[in-house]
């Protein structure tokens, strides 16, 4: 039951962290996937790494749905 306890309190904390950062969050994650997709996109690998992301997506779909 204490663990229990404990690891809401956490998750709640990790939560409130998480709310309290939200705009920094959002900004560095837009800013790092540009920065990949302009990686990608220069060394021509962005169609075969789209491909991959989407079989991925599509397995993942398809067992859970």
């Amino acid at each position: 039951m204490l663990v229990t306890v404990l690891a809401i309190c956490l998750m709640g904390l990790s939560a409130a962290l998480v709310a309290v950062n939200l705009r920094g969050l959002a900004s560095d994650t837009a800013a790092s996937l540009r920065s990949g997709a302009r990686r990608m996109s220069r060394s021509g690998r962005l169609a075969s790494n789209l491909a991959f992301c989407l079989l991925w997506l599509m397995i993942f779909v398809l067992s859970y749905g």
